[in-house]
Order: C-alpha cells, then structure tokens, then sequence
C-alpha cells in the first residue's frame, strides 16, 4: 500500500449552483508529491528497530530523569513533567542522526565546521523545544529537568559527526571516468 492509494477519487468542489471545478485525483495521474521520497527515507529511517529501541530507552531515561527531578513538586506534576520529557526525548532521539547526518553532508566548508555546527544547531533547536514545551507545561525544576538530556545530546551527535568525518576522510578519492 503507497500514500497514493490513501487518494480520494476524483473530487468536485461546488463553488455555486451553476459552477463546478474538478479536480484529478492524485491516484488517477500518479502525480509524486516533491517531498514524499524524502519523507519516505526519513520515515523507514527514523523507524528502523534499532532507533525505536533507542527512542524507547530515551523516553524511559530522560522521562524518569524528569520524574526524580520533579519529586519534590508532587508525584502529579512529576508525572506529567516525566511524561513530556519522556515523549520529547523519544522524538529527539528518532530525528537526531537523520538531521547531523543531513546537515554534515550539506554543510560545505572545512570539516571542523562540519563536525561543529550540526550538533549546535540541533540541539539549540532541542533545547529551544523543550524549555518551549517544559515552560507551557509549567515544570517545577525546569533546568534541572532539561540540561542533562540536552548536554548528552551534544555529546552524542559530536559523537555522530566525528564518526562521519572518519569514514568520509577514509573513503577512496572518486576517480574519473575513463574514456
């Protein structure tokens, strides 16, 4: 089953009485959407056994992190600042390699700005989300429940660009092709 068999048939909108305008189904013409192979690889990525283990143990990590942080405001506002870290961290977790991944190999310039600028850019946008996300929600100890999991988080796409310039300085120059 594709995203184009999910496609409404062909679709009439009435703009009044005396006028219609059709429009072709997606399905009829096979018309790929610009952003549905990408979307596609991220998703298969993102969703791969290996992450969603990873996204599990975030969640179980950073939410109870956010629990014992929390206790001492009440086990409800613990709970619930558990919950909302648990959840952002799996999510997180799902997106981080796929986005140091993208960003290192489109960033052009020297590798040491390719090994640095991925892992500040994503997790200033982390941890932008989830002050954003812990400040609508109230969270009692709100610094304590998200530096850790944002200072791990930086380590470990350091981790992840490091472990691409490697491999990209060790992949073999591309030869020309001969005639």
């Amino acid at each position: 089953m594709s995203w184009h068999d999910l496609a409404l048939p062909q679709q009439v909108l009435h703009l009044s009485a005396s006028q219609t305008i059709s429009q072709p189904s997606r399905r009829a013409g096979r018309i790929p959407h610009p952003w549905s192979g990408l979307a596609r690889v991220m998703l298969n990525t993102a969703l791969a056994p290996g992450r969603l283990a990873a996204a599990a143990a975030a969640f179980v990590l950073w939410g109870g992190w956010a629990l014992l942080a929390n206790w001492s405001a009440g086990p409800r506002e613990a709970l619930l600042a558990g919950l909302v870290q648990g959840c952002a961290s799996a999510v997180i977790t799902l997106l981080m390699a796929i986005c140091a991944t993208t960003l290192f190999n489109r960033i052009p310039g020297p590798t040491w700005l390719r090994i640095a600028l991925p892992p500040a850019l994503i997790v200033s946008v982390s941890f932008s989300g989830l002050w954003l996300v812990h400040s609508l929600n109230a969270t009692p100890a709100l610094w304590a429940t998200i530096v850790p999991p944002s200072s791990l988080a930086f380590v470990y796409c350091l981790y992840l660009t490091f472990t691409l310039a490697r491999e990209t300085s060790q992949m073999p120059p591309e030869q020309p092709p001969h005639d």
